[in-house]
């Protein structure tokens, strides 16, 4: 009997313990809230950019409003073979444009006339599935293609 207690005792404790890291408003990563950015609306698909390079000069200016792991991550998956299956090459995007308008997405930060949005995973479950992200991903469109809420 006092097995038994335990046991659900460690098992309640270990869940409050996770629970804050699986919070909805933590990135899978863990490294960003986005409980701190501004929720944006993508209004025309096609100004997003699937295969964008951050030059040195880009790399240098989101050096200074994000850290340097968040930096790291927007780098490795903010290109289309990051994304989700259904939107992940140029002729699949094309016959679903509307669907990814129904991102719930978030400004993470500016570079000239581009944002860049985190796609946070969480907050885009109730997606259909080819469009689920697995971690966040990252986009980078055009400043006119977004909408603040």
């Amino acid at each position: 009997m006092r097995k038994k207690y335990f046991t659900r005792l460690s098992t309640i404790v270990l869940i409050f313990m996770i629970m804050p890291a699986c919070s909805v408003y933590r990135s899978s990563s863990g490294l960003i809230d986005i409980r701190d950015l501004k929720e944006v609306q993508i209004k025309d698909s096609r100004r997003l950019y699937s295969t964008y390079d951050i030059d040195k000069y880009e790399r240098e200016q989101l050096s200074r409003v994000l850290d340097p792991e968040v930096l790291e991550l927007v780098e490795k998956y903010h290109r289309e073979d990051s994304w989700p299956e259904a939107i992940s090459t140029f002729e699949k995007r094309e016959k679903v444009r509307s669907m990814i308008e129904n991102y719930r997405a978030f400004l993470l930060a500016e570079m000239d006339d581009k944002y860049i949005l985190i796609i946070p995973a969480r907050a885009n479950r109730r997606m259909p599935l080819g469009f689920r992200p697995k971690r966040d991903v990252f986009f980078i469109i055009s400043r006119t293609a977004v909408e603040e809420l």
